[in-house]
């Protein structure tokens, strides 16, 4: 094998690893991130599973009526306890479905 051939041979190799290298690098940079959201989410996850009567991975309104009070994203209040909930749930289904 003449030399040029053989430098050809050595760069090719080198270039596989490196692609390999890179390939499992971000693989393992992926699956670093995946677990931090899946840690960050634990808690919420585990509100939500409480809140969600019929298992179906759904939350109705009163459902969701429910959710954010124990997340204490609103307090209830006595003179008026649905008006935050009611802005909330104006906000994210503005259609209500």
């Amino acid at each position: 094998m003449a030399r040029d051939e053989e430098l050809a041979v050595k760069k090719q190799a080198k270039n596989e690893l490196k692609i390999l290298y890179q390939q499992e690098f971000e693989k393992i940079i992926l699956d670093f991130q995946l677990q931090e959201h899946e840690r960050f989410l634990q808690e919420f996850n585990k509100l939500f599973t409480e809140v969600d009567q019929d298992n179906n991975g759904v939350i109705d309104e009163a459902e969701f009526r429910q959710l954010v009070l124990n997340m204490g994203v609103v307090v209830q209040n006595q003179t008026e306890p649905d008006r935050d909930v009611e802005a909330l749930l104006r906000i994210l289904d503005p259609h209500n479905n």
